[in-house]
């Protein structure tokens, strides 16, 4: 959706699907600040979690890419509050 959303698929290079990742942006009641959701969806089949559990080292795919999603967000804040010096954190 235009303006509010912004997803994308991920693919082995066997054209295999892997994930979908999607970005949410929301205005606040208040329309003061924007609320961004970062969301992921595991695709990948039994056979290629397994195998990619051994390529990557990964065990936990969720809990990996959630303290990644909490980085990402973080530093979209951190680069918005800081580009926006003297105004409420946040925004």
């Amino acid at each position: 959706e235009p303006g509010r959303e912004f997803t994308f698929d991920v693919s082995s290079v066997f054209g295999l699907p892997v994930a979908r990742w999607s970005y949410r942006f929301e205005p606040t009641l208040d329309g003061a600040a924007t609320v961004v959701t970062e969301s992921w969806q595991d695709r990948r089949g039994a056979v290629i979690k397994v195998l990619g559990s051994v390529a990557s080292g990964v065990s936990e795919r969720g809990d990996h890419n959630r303290a990644g999603m909490e980085e990402t967000l973080a530093r979209i804040k951190a680069a918005i509050d800081g580009g926006r010096a003297g105004e409420g954190a946040g925004r």
